[in-house]
């Protein structure tokens, strides 16, 4: 099974900084950061960019917060 990420982990891995990030996404910090901290949803537009910019599988990343229970995989 692999391994599932979250978005600051993602992030991290990268050695991107959240600033950098969010410039890589095309949104701004504050937007960034409230993805990284659950605050708010990711559009899936932005989620596909993410996997791409992190060369990690979309479904590798954790996109909910611990909250809403088990991991929630794409088919």
């Amino acid at each position: 099974m692999p391994r599932k990420f979250t978005i600051e982990q993602a992030r991290s891995m990268t050695g991107l900084t959240q600033e950098k990030m969010a410039k890589e996404l095309g949104i701004s910090v504050a937007t960034y950061i409230s993805y990284e901290h659950y605050k708010t949803f990711m559009r899936m537009d932005t989620a596909h960019k993410l996997s791409e910019v992190t060369n990690i599988e979309l479904n590798d990343i954790i996109f909910l917060p611990k909250k809403y229970g088990k991991t929630v995989q794409m088919v």
